[in-house]
């Protein structure tokens, strides 16, 4: 007699080979010639599901007998990066498809699975677009190889944000915030550490007007110390730079190469950092120095900030190869950090004219 546990407990799929049930259905992955195939059957019945997965391992090894077997996504993923220069900046755009979608052929993957992998990575509006590019770019690439054809998703609008940058004054009070040889609460040798890693970051950050990735990926192979030099290789396939040294920045270099040495770590100037892409420090660092913003400063602010300070000193070709732009357009939308100085400078003059008299 049934008693109402039993009643109420599920019952156990029967197990079928090649075979996990889980969300309502059973699900086949298989290695085939020494290569995997998974796939959704869409069905609860196990005579069903393993009718499907004989099917499909028969017809997987006519396709390797025939060569016409084609690489699955997380391999087609690879070859596509491998193509680009700046595959480094791309791949992070790529990781959370790889990660949330199993390798599997392009014509069994959904526009749904796509979105949902996309939706787990946390990003504004504008990095979610660029992703959606890359995907709708990877799977033209795909199409045109013969490779198959991969779902492809509507195309995002990028929203146009205004851009705000730091005075000299509080990039100043922003060093300050994080000098190890301040006195703060909580100070220790460690912090002492994490301290002067992130005062050397924004230095060289605001010292040269590179992003993040091309200062947290640089080597002390781009530093040339007998002609006061830096190779700054450019992550986004723009131009790369022979940027001279200031002494701030050589005694940066100094210190850091002989504690590299010392510890016997990697070539990387910051080895610690070049992986780490998590910066809440600098929001606690703004706080402690009194700076307010429309939106929260980043280390990119560094990067607008020395685009401002550069429309000011020089012209604007010499301002895009600085920033290492490719088309000057993109230099062009660094203009509106001027707007309110231009506009102020043109309204004194025209007051100074004295028009009517």
């Amino acid at each position: 007699m049934a008693t109402e546990t039993d009643k109420g407990r599920s019952k156990t799929p029967p197990k079928v080979k090649n075979m996990r049930f889980r969300d309502g259905g059973y699900y086949f992955r298989a290695m085939v010639n020494g290569q995997e195939v998974a796939r959704a059957t869409g069905t609860a019945d196990p005579k069903e599901a393993a009718r499907l997965g004989a099917i499909w391992i028969a017809e997987f090894r006519d396709e390797v007998l025939s060569g016409t077997a084609k690489p699955k996504l997380h391999t087609l993923i690879d070859d596509y990066l491998a193509t680009k220069k700046s595959k480094e900046t791309m791949l992070c755009h790529f990781t959370p498809i790889k990660n949330n979608i199993a390798d599997k052929d392009l014509k069994d993957i959904s526009e749904a699975e796509v979105i949902n992998a996309m939706d787990t990575r946390k990003c504004s509006p504008n990095t979610r677009a660029v992703m959606v590019n890359y995907w709708l770019a990877f799977a033209n690439w795909c199409q045109k190889k013969d490779y198959g054809i991969a779902p492809t998703i509507q195309r995002l609008k990028k929203v146009k944000t205004r851009e705000y940058y730091l005075t000299i004054d509080e990039v100043k009070a922003l060093f300050r915030a994080v000098d190890p040889d301040a006195d703060y609460p909580g100070k220790t040798d460690r912090s002492d550490r994490a301290r002067q890693d992130r005062l050397d970051l924004m230095v060289l950050l605001f010292s040269t007007g590179a992003r993040f990735s091309e200062i947290s990926h640089a080597t002390f192979s781009q530093w040339d110390q007998r002609n006061a030099k830096f190779y700054l290789v450019r992550k986004k396939g723009g131009t790369n730079l022979d940027y001279p040294c200031s002494p701030l920045m050589t005694s940066i270099f100094i210190r850091r190469f002989n504690d590299s040495h010392r510890n016997k770590s990697e070539d990387w100037i910051f080895p610690s950092g070049k992986h780490n892409s998590s910066h809440r420090w600098i929001h606690e660092a703004c706080d402690r120095a009194g700076i307010k913003k429309p939106g929260p400063v980043t280390l990119h602010t560094l990067r607008h900030s020395f685009a401002k300070l550069m429309l000011d000193l020089v012209d604007i070709a010499s301002t895009q190869q600085l920033l290492g732009h490719r088309h000057i357009s993109t230099t062009m939308e660094y203009i509106h950090l001027r707007e309110s100085e231009v506009n102020k400078k043109a309204s004194d003059y025209m007051a100074g004219l004295n028009l009517l008299k």
